[in-house]
Parts: C-alpha cells; structure tokens; sequence
C-alpha cells in the first residue's frame, strides 16, 4: 500500500512526467485501486487528481495530444551550381584521366594527387585551375623523358701544346 509508480508519456525512465500514488480503499463491500497524483510535469494531470482502478490505458487517454512540435518549413536542398570550364585552353577533369590513363595511372593515383595537392578526394569537385595544376604536375613529371645527346669535349693542355682529350660522355639537356 502507499507504493509510488513513476509513469511517463515518452517511455523514458530519467525523466517522470506524472507520479502516482497507489492506494486500495474499500468503498462499500468492494476493494477499489486509487491513483492520486502526487507529482506532474503536465497540465493534464493536476496534483491531488485521483483516478479509481486506473489502466495505463486511461491514463494516456487523459494526456490528449499534448504539445505539438512547431511545423518545420521544408527547404528544398541547395544544389551545387556546376561550374563550367571558361577557359578552354584549360584541360577538362576527363582529360586528365585520358592522360593519366596513358601514362598507366589509374584513377586512385590521381585520386591520391588531387587530395595531397588541393586537399579533395572527390575530383568532380576540382576547380578548372586546380585540374589545370593537376595536369601540368602530371605532365612534368611522367612526359617524354629527358633527351641525351653526345657532346664532343675539348681537348685538355697542361701548358705545353701536349694535351690530352677528355673523355666523351654523354649529358643531360634540358
């Protein structure tokens, strides 16, 4: 007798929107449950309100609707605008691929170069310059390689007319 019931409308145990107190009062020749409301956070159920034999059942019909969350106005989701590529002596993104795929780079390689350069792992994000640097990096350094060429080397003298020749070799142009 005299047990206290925490009851709450949203199921959560931390927070108790309306305590009960349970009592059985005999009325006439019969045992009768009574609920008295000793604790409430709701307007619904006013402290010292007493219900008999009460199910969970009444006690949520009595709650009513309770308060409604504010209507939210729908914001259609922004869409990035697309920027084209104005200058057209620019390299396009599908450009830089063919010419990645040429040179046996695959699209991680130039995955990994756009995120350590630029900071983007997502190419379609790349800015017509940021593609355009992308492009000269991959140029430089997997284009044709250095050429050599064979240069013919003076003759080396001690002074005296009697020299003696360097040796050939070869020397990178650049």
């Amino acid at each position: 007798m005299g047990q206290v019931l925490p009851m709450t409308s949203g199921g959560l145990e931390y927070f108790v929107d309306v305590m009960v107190e349970l009592a059985v009062r005999i009325e006439g020749f019969k045992q009768v449950r009574v609920a008295r409301v000793i604790k409430t956070n709701s307007a619904d159920f006013p402290i010292g309100l007493e219900m008999k034999d009460p199910t969970f059942s009444d006690f949520l019909n009595r709650l009513g609707e309770g308060p409604q969350p504010e209507r939210v106005e729908v914001v259609p989701e922004v869409l990035e605008e697309v920027v084209l590529n104005e200058d057209p002596s620019l390299p396009t993104l599908e450009e830089l691929l063919a010419k990645a795929e040429a040179f046996g780079l695959g699209l991680s390689e130039v995955t990994t170069a756009a995120r350590h350069y630029h900071g983007t792992s997502d190419l379609e994000r790349l800015t017509p310059t940021q593609i355009d640097d992308l492009y000269e990096r991959l140029m430089a350094r997997y284009s044709a390689p250095v050429q050599e060429e064979v240069v013919e080397l003076e003759m080396l003298t001690n002074g005296n007319g009697n020299g003696h020749e360097r040796p050939r070799g070869r020397r990178k142009v650049s």
